[in-house]
């Protein structure tokens, strides 16, 4: 990422966010991505109405990446 000169890449669902995640997460119309930053910890961005599963996905065994989701407002 430093010499790409990227502060940060997003991953929505597919191999690419299980490889980094072991979160599984269809793709939809509800956006959903991780966040991984160059200096950092990863984060989750998802609907408000998601954090609940989001949250049972991040706590699985084997997870790699903190749990924490941020939410937007409606």
């Amino acid at each position: 990422m430093r010499q790409s000169k990227l502060d940060a890449i997003a991953m929505i669902g597919g191999s690419s966010l299980e490889y980094f995640s072991n979160v599984r997460w269809g793709n939809s119309e509800r956006l959903f991505i991780m966040v991984l930053p160059a200096p950092g910890e990863p984060f989750f961005v998802a609907p408000a109405f998601e954090k609940d599963r989001a949250l049972e996905q991040l706590l699985r065994p084997r997870r790699q990446v903190s749990a924490r989701v941020h939410v937007g407002r409606g």
